[in-house]
């Protein structure tokens, strides 16, 4: 067992040693290339043309984005019309997305709240709640953050989620590996959901990371994410 990972004895304990990382991520990301915060600044979305297409018309419409890190996925939907709400654990980038929206002059209302606490700050229901790419493996409880979602999604409205397909993280995404080598076991042997507990040397654009060194993936099968996500 990873020393990390025996120091840590809970999904509560799991999110806040993520939530770390992102709060020292968030600096990271604002200066990157993969963000482009500055071109984001000068106009334009952040979101993909099939996602434009499959969620369709935004105008006028209540939007929650959950897990919603510095916010500009969810300023994105801000500039076609929707009125967003953003909710993620990261004090520092929800600071960061309040600045970032002032900044542009843009409506928006953004949370810090852990996910699954997000009922207990945050007493409404959308039109259509958003998940963007990369949330899924940050969460210890899949089917409790689905049920998170289910209480946002008000009736006639709608979920929405774009994510990478958990075979990604079969990998070794070790910073020496030198080629594409299954590592991790997709299929969970004991439990439906697999704890991987990596130690992580580089951010997207190469910075070094120092201090939030521990990062808890939790891989579950595409299965069980749509049984889990039945509602």
């Amino acid at each position: 067992m990873d020393p990390a990972e025996d120091r840590l004895t809970g999904p509560e304990e799991y999110l806040e040693a993520n939530r770390a990382l992102w709060d020292e991520w968030t600096a990271i990301n604002e200066r990157s290339a993969f963000y482009d915060l500055e071109g984001f600044k000068q106009g334009g979305v952040r979101l993909k043309d099939f996602e434009l297409a499959e969620v369709g018309e935004v105008e006028g419409k209540d939007l929650l984005h959950l897990q919603c890190h510095f916010g500009i996925d969810t300023l994105s939907w801000a500039r076609l019309g929707a009125r967003v709400t953003g909710v993620d654990f990261s004090e520092e980038a929800i600071t960061l997305a309040r600045l970032l929206a002032d900044e542009l002059g843009l409506e928006a209302t953004f949370v810090r709240s852990n996910v699954y606490h997000a009922p207990e700050v945050l007493d409404a229901d959308f039109d259509v709640v958003y998940a963007s790419r990369g949330v899924l493996g940050w969460l210890p409880d899949v089917p409790r953050w689905a049920a998170v979602v289910a209480r946002y999604v008000r009736p006639g409205g709608f979920f929405y989620i774009h994510e990478m397909h958990p075979f990604l993280y079969v990998f070794d995404d070790r910073h020496d590996a030198t080629e594409a080598r299954v590592h991790f076991p997709y299929f969970p042997r004991e439990e439906r959901t697999e704890l991987l507990v990596r130690t992580l040397a580089r951010s997207r654009d190469r910075t070094l990371v120092h201090g939030a060194a521990t990062t808890l993936a939790f891989v579950g099968t595409v299965s069980f994410v749509i049984d889990a996500s039945r509602f």
